[in-house]
């Protein structure tokens, strides 16, 4: 299933993101399409995004797709720099975001082709050895979730650059 996104105004930066807004959005199983697409539109990217789908394989999928051509009015230029500076942010805070939200979600694919073909793959057991801790307890301590993944983790370069270099 696949839905394809409303036109979107403005970009979203992880300085915007509301960790209390987010966790509304919580929802028990990812077969509600419609509500994970909620989801998407609170999180950065989403200016770029061309569509959210689930995969059953065995057990609960997302994947999201983004792309420069996703018809927004924004110049080519700005949008080239959003997803260069903040690529590697975007896609760990959005994986971790679907997994903490969507507890029986086990994986999350982005397509990027924002300039160049990316495919990124995370687990919940990767996220989970990543940060120490069951992605749970975020959803539950929003103060936590904020502290150790928005502000020592996602904003910190030489947490990010490890975790890149061991999915890949």
């Amino acid at each position: 299933m696949f839905v394809w996104k409303k036109p979107i105004k403005s970009m979203i930066y992880l300085e915007d993101v509301n960790i209390n807004e987010l966790t509304k959005y919580k929802i028990n199983s990812v077969s509600d399409i419609g509500k994970v697409d909620e989801i998407t539109n609170m999180l950065p990217g989403i200016i770029s995004r061309t569509g959210t789908g689930l995969v059953w394989n065995n057990e609960a999928n997302v994947q999201v797709g983004y792309s420069y051509y996703g018809g927004n009015k924004i110049e080519l230029k700005r949008l080239e720099r959003y997803w260069k500076d903040n690529r590697e942010k975007i896609l760990l805070f959005n994986a971790t975001t679907y997994l903490i939200l969507i507890p029986n979600v086990q994986k999350v694919t982005i397509a990027l082709d924002v300039p160049y073909k990316q495919k990124f793959e995370v687990t919940r057991k990767d996220l989970e050895k990543f940060y120490g801790n069951d992605l749970n307890e975020y959803f539950t301590n929003t103060s936590l979730w904020e502290k150790e993944v928005l502000k020592e983790t996602i904003n910190s370069s030489h947490k990010l650059k490890p975790f890149f270099k061991l999915i890949k």
